[in-house]
């Protein structure tokens, strides 16, 4: 009886070839660690929900006091807490799973790239929760209690609220420092180049203060905390952009010609900018100079009357 496509196979070269059913076997388990992994993450998480929360009121510094406004609020939320913190915990797994899965199919060197993606994504967003928690969120949360002037009003603060504010800023400012992890990839793919980066490089600067005045409160110090960080990720963006796009001019011969006719029209565009300004110089200087002969003439002849 012949084989089932789905059962494993042997290729002449004696390397195992997986069918479908093995993949989606091989899915499923990977898929059942994640789980397991984050349902018990999660239950610690939730366990020790009053201690995560304590450390969400430090960044407060005393200047807020916490209430809540339904019966299931605290509850609700510490299981959001706990939510957040076990999937936190379980994104190594995750990412590590994910690589295992798809580095059968992939050569040598998609290997090391898929692999330093994972670090590297996982890494830069560390850094920015990171930087959420330690800068931008104290900083936020004493500007906001400074702008209550009126003894009227007391700063009492809804349990969810707060949360919502502090797990949203870190989430976001964990997604914006994936920058450089996303122009590694769309360099890798093809739909990115540096000069692009290099060329509108003014006009990101402009963006990303705006994007900084839109994430943060309407202050300049707050703004430029988080549009300097904004564009050092911008300037390792373009670093590791160059270092991706190099690698794939040695590897494409095609793509190095390409290139290489770019620069050359490049530069061709350049050099006849350069010599019809040249040339216009010239002309303005040549006008200048018959003006001036021409006054003088003129000048002398009133002279001579």
């Amino acid at each position: 009886m012949a084989k089932s496509k789905n059962h494993r196979q042997t290729e002449g070269n004696g390397e195992l070839v997986m069918g479908l059913s093995d993949h989606l076997r091989e899915f499923r388990n990977r898929l059942a660690i994640v789980l397991v992994i984050f349902i018990v993450a999660l239950l610690a998480s939730f366990a020790f929900s009053n201690e995560i929360f304590s450390a969400l009121q430090t960044l407060a510094g005393g200047l807020y006091d916490f209430q809540v406004i339904s019966p299931s609020e605290q509850f609700t939320q510490y299981i959001k807490l706990s939510l957040l913190v076990g999937a936190c915990v379980d994104s190594p797994f995750i990412l590590y799973e994910v690589f295992a899965f798809a580095s059968p199919g992939l050569k040598s060197n998609e290997k090391k790239f898929l692999m330093f993606l994972l670090i590297a994504g996982f890494g830069f967003f560390v850094v920015g929760v990171i930087f959420a928690f330690k800068i931008m969120l104290p900083f936020m949360l004493q500007f906001f209690a400074g702008f209550n002037q009126s003894p009227d009003i007391v700063m009492n603060v809804s349990v969810e609220k707060y949360i919502t504010l502090c797990t949203s800023t870190m989430l976001t400012l964990g997604i914006v420092f994936e920058m450089p992890v996303m122009t590694l990839l769309l360099t890798q793919l093809g739909l990115l180049k540096p000069d692009w980066l290099i060329k509108s490089r003014r006009v990101m600067i402009v963006v990303i203060f705006l994007a900084a005045a839109v994430i943060t409160p309407p202050d300049v110090v707050s703004q430029v905390m988080v549009a300097i960080p904004m564009l050092i990720l911008y300037e390792i963006s373009v670093f590791f952009s160059r270092i991706v796009y190099k690698q794939r001019l040695k590897k494409n011969p095609y793509l190095a010609e390409e290139e290489e006719e770019r620069l050359a029209e490049e530069a061709a565009v350049k050099a006849a900018q350069e010599a019809k300004e040249a040339q216009e110089r010239a002309a303005a200087a040549r006008a200048r100079a018959n003006a001036k002969k021409a006054q003088a003439n003129a000048n002398k002849e009133k002279g001579k009357q």
